[in-house]
């Protein structure tokens, strides 16, 4: 588990999220996210899902790689953006372990950052009705 706490953060920022509007699952009451960015330049972000987890698709744990398609199953995503341009990366993160990141020119255009290097370190923690993630890219 990582202690966001005991890190020194220069810019964090939590929101309130809402469940994609395809999603027929009732299960899931609210989703939350925190995210801080670090002075050296780490990225750590932290996910709560809240609601009947037994309802939900959360895949097993597996080890740490790139994978494709996190959206068939329980996943959290985070799309980060310098100023108003229009390039922006995605971040992909599914509590099995498995990660997905992309660099885009514009909306939808552009091509998965296929990096091992970047191999995010990740965190599950889950109660009766509480999952979360956090995540930390160096």
């Amino acid at each position: 588990m990582v202690d966001f706490a005991a890190m020194p953060s220069s810019i964090v920022h939590a929101v309130t999220l809402m469940r994609h509007s395809e999603s027929r699952s009732g299960a899931v009451r609210s989703v939350g996210a925190s995210v801080c960015r670090e002075v050296g330049g780490t990225l750590a972000i932290t996910y709560s899902i809240e609601g009947d987890l037994a309802r939900l698709r959360v895949p097993p744990l597996r080890p740490p790689c790139i994978a494709h398609e996190l959206w068939q199953h329980t996943c959290c995503e985070c799309f980060i953006a310098l100023n108003d341009g229009p390039d922006y990366h995605e971040f992909n993160l599914a509590p099995s372990g498995e990660w997905a990141a992309y660099a885009f020119a514009k909306y939808r255009e552009g091509a998965p950052l296929a990096d091992e290097a970047l191999n995010p370190r990740i965190a599950v923690r889950s109660a009766a009705e509480r999952l979360e993630l956090d995540e930390v890219w160096d």
